[in-house]
């Protein structure tokens, strides 16, 4: 259950989902993309999915970001949504056209937040794998899944990756 301050949030980020739809004159967006909060994201303003019709915001990092850094992330995630529904599934994240939406928004495109951190659960460990190219840190589920058996390819030199254990 959200308290007052979360729904006064929740709501300015819906706001701001459609105005920034209005903005590519993607109106008919506005009543399909489904907006919350995540309790769970301690390292991420939010994200998007296109797929699922969802933007989710950190509940944890909300309450630690500025009026103008909310309104950022929320710009930021709603072009993520922007940019698929203008170009399809063949664009970078945070490649050109995003960077293009960001601008058109009137912000700065860029990936990092400077919020405060202290106190907040953070990232899980990651272990090395190793391919052809380059030693890799994943994480303990990919490395858990590579010890049963499971192959994951290095994005750059396609090779498979090894776990590097002691």
């Amino acid at each position: 259950m959200l308290n007052t301050d979360e729904k006064k949030w929740l709501a300015e980020a819906r706001e701001t989902v459609g105005c920034t739809f209005a903005n590519f004159d993607l109106c008919f967006l506005v009543d399909d993309i489904y907006v919350s909060f995540n309790d769970r994201f301690t390292s991420k303003g939010g994200d998007a999915n296109f797929t699922k019709k969802r933007i989710r915001l950190s509940l944890p990092l909300w309450s630690r970001m500025s009026e103008k850094e909310r309104y950022e992330t929320t710009v930021h995630e709603t072009c993520h949504i922007v940019v698929r529904q203008k170009y399809g599934y063949r664009v970078k994240p945070h490649g050109h056209e995003w960077k293009m939406a960001m601008l058109q928004s009137g912000i700065n495109p860029e990936r990092c937040h400077n919020v405060d951190l202290t106190g907040l659960r953070q990232r899980r460990p990651r272990f090395p794998a190793q391919c052809a190219c380059r030693t890799h840190l994943i994480t303990s589920i990919k490395m858990n899944r590579i010890l049963q058996g499971r192959n994951y390819m290095c994005i750059y030199c396609h090779r498979v990756l090894v776990p590097m254990v002691d």
